[in-house]
Formats: C-alpha cells, structure tokens, sequence
C-alpha cells in the first residue's frame, strides 16, 4: 500500500515468558535483554505449528 512490507502474522500459538533477575544496574539489564532478544528471534518457525 504505501512500499513497506507487512509484518507476518502473529503465530497460532504463542506464550510469554517473564524472567526475573537480579541486576546490579541498567547496563547489566540491557546486556541480558539483548542477549536474550538474540536467541528468541532465532527459534525456527516450525516450533510454532
């Protein structure tokens, strides 16, 4: 419509997932959710269906 591309749709099947640490400041907890961003973004789509 207007060039930029549609987001996929959400999955069938999803859960959330909350993590609770304890961190000694706001660096040390965006380092963690950095990391952890990384490693969810690569979890194959066939996991979902």
């Amino acid at each position: 419509m207007n060039g930029q591309p549609q987001p996929e749709p959400m999955p069938k099947k999803s859960c959330m997932v909350t993590l609770m640490f304890e961190i000694k400041d706001d660096s040390e907890a965006m380092a963690l959710k950095k990391v952890i961003d990384d490693h969810v973004k690569n979890i194959d789509k066939k996991r979902y269906t």
